[in-house]
């Protein structure tokens, strides 16, 4: 775990807005990064594969600063924010809700050892997800504007939260934010993968096969809207569920099974009743438009 979470804090190593440009030169028009990427479904994935690399890295897995602050958050959290930050800076719809760079690093001492390891992990998960050159070469230009708020951060820079104020008695803040949602559908989105109900039905499993939709993404976007509702600051990119749906065919039969284990996702996470009952009628309203059969 404790690696797991090293990854995700260095991943941020991997986004930022930055780009070069040549005026002198007329370019031709093409589309976003984000869109040529594959948008929140392959950058998601991404982003999950960079994380299972750098946590088996030894040369990053070895920072007790990165360690606590990782610990804190959690790695489903941390994958979240990351997925958010990169997906807002190549042009996607999501908007990144946390602290900027220099506010994120600049207690951690991220060596330089530490980005170059970082780096190379990145490059091969690219590499491993078929990402073409050309984007490529457009994300490492990214982690190149990053390093100066990354890499041996002075502790006397400034840095900014861009976090919103949250009422505290809101769903979202009793939940404990993101961290606590996140977790929650990170361990949600991994039962439903081996639910049977579930997989017996083609619709869905042509849906995952095809490569559109992943894990990774699914989690991304159930935890920003779930986020949304409960009053978080996030905002919901995906589609509308009646969208979303509307060519799985999905039962009652599997509608139940899925409310069957967010519950006993919810027990496991000591959520409270309270919050638990005001969860579900978040999920119930949702129901007219899932479920047609």
């Amino acid at each position: 775990m404790k690696k797991t979470l090293v990854a995700a804090a260095l991943i941020v190593c991997a986004v930022g807005a930055f780009a070069q440009y040549d005026y002198d030169k007329p370019k031709p028009k093409q589309k976003p990064l984000y869109e040529r990427l594959g948008g929140v479904h392959k950058i998601a994935a991404l982003i999950d594969d960079f994380v299972n690399r750098v946590a088996g890295d030894e040369a990053v897995a070895g920072n007790p600063k990165v360690m606590e602050a990782v610990k804190k958050h959690g790695a489903p959290a941390l994958k979240f924010q990351v997925t958010a930050f990169v997906c807002q800076m190549t042009g996607g719809p999501q908007k990144y809700v946390g602290k900027d760079l220099v506010a994120a690093h600049k207690d951690l001492g991220i060596t330089e050892e530490e980005w170059n390891a970082s780096a190379a992990d990145f490059i091969a998960s690219m590499d491993a997800m078929n990402v073409p050159k050309p984007e490529q070469n457009e994300l490492l230009a990214f982690v190149a504007g990053t390093k100066k708020d990354v890499v041996n951060v002075d502790p006397n820079r400034k840095g900014k939260s861009n976090v919103p104020n949250v009422k505290p008695e809101s769903l979202y803040a009793r939940l404990g934010g993101v961290d606590a949602i996140a977790a929650v559908v990170d361990e949600f989105v991994n039962e439903l993968a081996q639910d049977p109900v579930l997989l017996s039905n083609p619709n869905t499993v042509k849906s995952l096969q095809t490569g559109k939709i992943t894990a990774a993404g699914l989690k991304y976007l159930v935890t920003e809207q779930l986020c949304q509702a409960a009053g978080g600051p996030q905002k919901y990119s995906g589609r509308k569920m009646a969208v979303a749906h509307k060519d799985l065919g999905i039962t009652e039969k599997e509608w139940e099974s899925a409310a069957k284990i967010l519950a006993n996702v919810l027990n496991k996470f000591n959520v409270p009743e309270r919050e638990q009952k005001e969860l579900f009628a978040i999920v119930g309203s949702t129901k007219k438009d899932i479920v047609k059969k």
